[in-house]
């Protein structure tokens, strides 16, 4: 059974990323970007979540999704992380102008700061150091997708001195399938809950983990390689030189074969 249409709204229904993707090369003032849509998502949960310690639960979908640049000549696919609850964005919709700003200055609707920025990076660190890769050192699932998406929720909106996805300000329960709504049992919870209870927060914030941001739309975390990428690595000067040299000797060669032949001719 499926939840949701072509044009489900995550967090209050949020969002991530999918299968191994390609990164953002570039890094323009603003970008426009596509959802992919539902039948193209495979790594997507729902779970009920309280902002108000346990008062109040509303559902949201969140994990890991993948998304596209807007613009047939740029770099096709990229993958994210929701950072707010209580803004939406649609699966399957286009949305133009978003910025990029660093992770401690996101989201717009209330900055997170370096504190909870550090213990974001920390838990990237720990499970999911590469977007497409293993979660936790295994393959990515619905599961480890919606454990990482709880523990990103929790870094982010919790005000008391724990992380604790089972208890505090911030409370979730009844983890699930996103397609099947099959539950998970308080695995994917419970799993959250290791991952937060390993975190100090004294790790540097990387570099490569910014955030892309749209006031009224969900904002996300992205990686992107350091300033420094190179896609092709420039050769050391020895190697030019060789080269150089080994091109010349080369053109010597081929004349004077083109020599004896014309030699030969005659």
């Amino acid at each position: 059974m499926h939840f949701f249409n072509l044009k489900t709204a995550l967090c209050l229904l949020a969002l991530g990323l999918c299968q191994p993707a390609l990164a953002i090369q570039t890094q323009p003032e603003s970008l426009d970007i596509h959802v992919l849509p539902a039948w193209q998502q495979s790594l997507l949960g729902l779970v009920d979540v309280s902002l108000d310690g346990g008062e109040n639960f509303h559902r949201s979908g969140g994990g890991l999704i993948e998304l596209e640049l807007d613009d047939p000549s740029a770099e096709q696919r990229f993958l994210s992380l929701c950072i707010e609850i209580g803004e939406s964005i649609w699966l399957n919709g286009r949305y133009a102008e978003y910025h990029y700003s660093a992770l401690s200055d996101a989201p717009d609707s209330g900055v997170m700061g370096a504190d909870k920025a550090a213990l974001l990076s920390e838990l990237f660190d720990e499970v999911y150091p590469v977007f497409g890769g293993d979660i936790d050192g295994q393959q990515a699932s619905e599961l480890g997708a919606l454990a990482l998406q709880v523990s990103v929720w929790e870094i982010i909106n919790e005000q008391g001195p724990d992380l604790d996805p089972l208890a505090g300000s911030v409370i979730f329960r009844n983890d699930r399938g996103f397609g099947s709504g099959l539950s998970f049992a308080g695995q994917a919870l419970n799993t959250a809950q290791l991952w937060l209870a390993g975190l100090d927060g004294n790790a540097p914030i990387r570099r490569d983990l910014v955030a892309i941001s749209k006031p009224g739309n969900q904002d996300l975390v992205v990686q992107r390689p350091p300033p420094e990428h190179s896609p092709v690595a420039a050769p050391p000067p020895v190697q030019l030189l060789i080269a150089f040299l080994l091109a010349g000797v080369l053109s010597s060669a081929r004349r004077r074969h083109v020599g004896m032949r014309q030699t030969a001719d005659q």
